[in-house]
């Protein structure tokens, strides 16, 4: 995303529906007939694409995948080196963007995709940057194919969604990462909204600690989207796992590798009110468009059409 204090464009985003949230902090002088600067400026050069979240995790597989693949369709075909910079759920990357990254085309970032709508809330005091005045570039994923999901132990004291719910039954122990991120979100709504009997323990440093101490039985359960835990954990949804998925979110129909699961909004106990608040939450989470600043149009006229193949050179 590039920063700007221009007004916003209202085209749609050309990847789609947001899942990991792809930016750059960039400026080009795209001025002049001869040639293609921005292929002039690019070449031989790196881009670094800095993610939020550590290593093993969602969104880095997500970076670094579509790290391979990127180079081709960037005028100049520079380098594309992947760089973790965790902390506060990717908040310390974004402010990093944001304040002091250079703003010459050379950093792209990947941050939690929750991270926009606190900013626009204003309820953390350490957000350093204003999502209005970045521009987006894309996602990794439509999220068409995918789902958020609640991933439990088969051995946890909460075995099914009606253990969870039930008046004084057990808790169920969540990992989460920080305020802001989508993980601590979602547990909260399923906590506040859908009536789940959770202990959120928030402070882990990515999805790759919250999954280790998942395995491990420190944790009863996590809240992650099946794209990544499937390229991470892919044993995980074997039928002799020690995990099962509970519930699956940010889904308006049940997704064909989970029939058998039901959606947060079918567990809407009120209708339409809790219905309508996973719906408008999903849609804000999920949905969305491109904040596009005026001062980087050029740049994302010149790269906008050379970024849509890279989705399906990088499918797995």
């Amino acid at each position: 995303m590039t920063r700007s204090d221009g007004p916003h464009s209202s085209r749609p985003s050309r990847w789609g529906r947001l899942c990991a949230l792809l930016f750059v902090s960039a400026l080009l002088n795209t001025t002049g007939s001869n040639a293609d600067p921005v292929a002039d400026f690019y070449k031989g050069k790196q881009i670094q694409m800095i993610v939020g979240h550590s290593p093993g995790g969602g969104y880095d597989i997500y970076a670094r995948l579509l790290a391979r693949y990127l180079s081709p369709y960037v005028p100049g075909n520079p380098t594309i080196v992947v760089q973790n910079m965790t902390g506060a759920a990717s908040l310390i990357s974004a402010n990093y963007v944001y304040g002091k990254a250079p703003k010459d085309g050379t950093v792209i970032g990947m941050i939690d995709r929750g991270l926009p709508l606190m900013a626009i809330l204003g309820t953390n005091p350490n957000v350093r940057f204003d999502p209005a005045k970045f521009t987006w570039l894309g996602s990794a994923s439509s999220f068409a194919d995918d789902a958020f999901l609640l991933i439990a132990r088969k051995d946890a004291a909460v075995k099914t969604v009606e253990d969870a719910r039930r008046s004084g039954g057990p808790k169920l122990i969540v990992g989460v990462t920080a305020d802001g991120a989508t993980d601590k979100d979602v547990a909260v709504l399923f906590r506040d909204v859908l009536g789940f009997n959770l202990k959120i323990i928030a402070g882990y440093r990515g999805g790759n600690e919250i999954s280790l101490a998942l395995d491990r039985g420190e944790v009863d359960a996590r809240l992650t989207a099946l794209s990544g835990t499937n390229a991470s954990r892919p044993a995980w949804f074997l039928p002799d796992s020690p995990m099962h998925v509970l519930v699956q979110f940010a889904r308006t129909t049940r997704h064909p590798r989970f029939p058998d699961v039901p959606t947060a909004r079918e567990l809407a106990r009120e209708v339409p009110a809790l219905e309508d608040v996973a719906a408008a939450y999903a849609r804000v989470r999920w949905g969305g468009e491109r904040l596009s600043a005026s001062e980087a149009r050029k740049l994302l006229r010149r790269l906008d059409g050379r970024l849509d193949p890279v989705a399906p050179d990088a499918r797995p």
